[in-house]
């Protein structure tokens, strides 16, 4: 069974924000999520360490991490997740707010701090790259 969103209205409480601690994954939920919100995200694609999300049974896969606009108008934010969620594609795992963090869920507590230190481990890896690939000279990478 996959994790799922929450449902619309339960934003805020259900899911488990990245800010608990600083830390550079915070750092990079920042970047990241201003860098790519023209983009509506990014893709992780190739790491060992997606196994660790649930239903993800080889790294020989893809993850794209969607990013929100931030809005303190919680309603706002609710909606513009349902309609991604109910014309794209289902949201799993987590998602970023523009210049402002992470957010994650699971069936559980521990699965979704789990999904949390994925997340955290895998923008470690991928945000220097991404971020130099976007501003180095073409052909350098």
């Amino acid at each position: 069974m996959n994790s799922v969103p929450p449902p619309p209205g339960t934003l805020h409480p259900a899911l488990v924000p990245l800010a608990v601690t600083s830390s550079v994954s915070e750092i990079w939920t920042t970047i990241l999520s201003d860098q790519f919100a023209g983009q509506g995200g990014f893709e992780i694609a190739g790491y060992e360490m997606l196994k660790g999300l649930d239903g993800i049974t080889t790294q020989d896969t893809s993850w794209w991490v969607e990013i929100f606009e931030n809005t303190q108008h919680i309603p706002s934010l609710t909606e513009q997740v349902r309609q991604l969620e109910d014309v794209v594609r289902p949201l799993k795992y987590g998602y970023l707010i523009r210049k402002h963090g992470l957010y994650t869920w699971g069936r559980d507590l521990d699965e979704a701090r789990r999904h949390l230190e994925i997340f955290e481990f895998l923008l470690e890896c991928v945000a220097p790259r991404l971020i130099l690939r976007r501003t180095a000279p073409a052909g350098a990478f």
